[in-house]
């Protein structure tokens, strides 16, 4: 399996199962992700959105027939390497209803939260907004 940045060819798998996956599509542009390819095939793909004083890891997907194998791990390493690498130091935000899968990462779930992601919580996430978790480290 190979990670690295999107290409403008992986940018309608990553359209249509943003969709599929009922996952975050504010904004996107292929030029934020990242993906997983086993060979010639994208398996996965996950971005990173910059904010105004902060980063959100947002819009990870792996298909459905390739779960359970580690691939969105190491694609959520990936990201985080890329912005301790680019951006080292800045507070990084996750809003999911999986919060388990990325305490294993260092991530904490935090009450102090900006207005923007509570939104997305509150507003914009397909989950019932209770089951729905911000985490954050600084990398």
């Amino acid at each position: 399996m190979k990670i690295m940045l999107a290409g403008p060819d992986e940018w309608s798998y990553i359209k249509e199962n943003l969709e599929n996956y009922w996952l975050d599509d504010t904004d996107a542009k292929w030029e934020d992700f990242c993906v997983a390819k086993e060979g010639e095939r994208t398996v996965a793909f996950c971005r990173i959105v910059e904010r105004e004083g902060y980063l959100e890891i947002a819009s990870l997907g792996v298909d459905y027939y390739r779960r359970e194998k580690g691939i969105g791990s190491k694609l959520f390493r990936y990201m985080l390497d890329l912005i301790k690498e680019r951006d080292p130091g800045r507070e990084v935000y996750v809003v999911t209803d999986k919060p388990d899968f990325f305490r294993k990462f260092g991530l904490k779930e935090t009450l102090d939260v900006p207005d923007e992601l509570e939104d997305k919580r509150q507003n914009k996430c397909r989950s019932d907004a209770s089951k729905i978790k911000i985490l954050k480290a600084k990398i």
